[in-house]
């Protein structure tokens, strides 16, 4: 006995199928398609004289609207979740041998001109403003145009969404640890 399997419209109707009851990430739509397309022939091995529209309702309704919504949730959890583990990989690259002798030399170079300096506010807001417009001119010229990720289709990926939400908030991040920093050394060190 042949199995019946999808054709490629009809993944492609699975697609738009997906597209059409509001999943919006391709990645997302990727697995939901792969999910979909595993189910129908699933009914399809049980009763092979459905036809495609038929089998795809029928396993739709299986899941129901709201058991869509779930699986759907479930599958962006599971993307977040693994997007999150290349990004704390990536972040425990840092913490290697080379970059956090230099990270703790470069802090304790600090602390050494911030005792030295004597409580001289003009100083210390001096080297602020230093590494603020150092910041924001990484930002502006170097972190634009290097760190840009562009696809070739005009689909949407959870993962460029969630680096883009990132690189906006590259500020935040970049400036007010080190200024918190700054400002608690200058306060307890005086």
């Amino acid at each position: 006995m042949q199995y019946k399997t999808l054709t490629e419209g009809q993944i492609s109707d699975l697609f738009l199928f997906c597209e059409e009851n509001e999943i919006k990430f391709y990645d997302v739509q990727i697995e939901m398609v792969d999910h979909l397309a595993s189910a129908i022939e699933q009914k399809w091995a049980e009763n092979p004289g459905l036809t495609y529209e038929d089998a795809l309702w029928s396993v739709y309704d299986d899941f129901g609207a709201s058991g869509f919504r779930k699986i759907r949730t479930v599958k962006e959890k599971a993307l977040q979740r693994k997007y999150n583990r290349i990004q704390w990989s990536h972040i425990a690259d840092f913490f290697r041998l080379p970059k956090i002798i230099l990270t703790l030399a470069s802090c304790f170079a600090m602390f050494l001109v911030f005792k030295h300096i004597d409580g001289d506010y003009r100083i210390v807001f001096s080297i602020l403003g230093l590494f603020i417009v150092g910041v924001f001119t990484y930002y502006l010229f170097y972190f634009q145009k290097t760190f840009r990720i562009e696809t070739n289709t005009d689909k949407n990926f959870a993962m460029l969404d969630y680096f883009k939400h990132l690189k906006g908030q590259f500020i935040y991040y970049a400036v007010f640890p080190p200024l918190n920093i700054l400002i608690w050394s200058y306060v307890l060190i005086e």
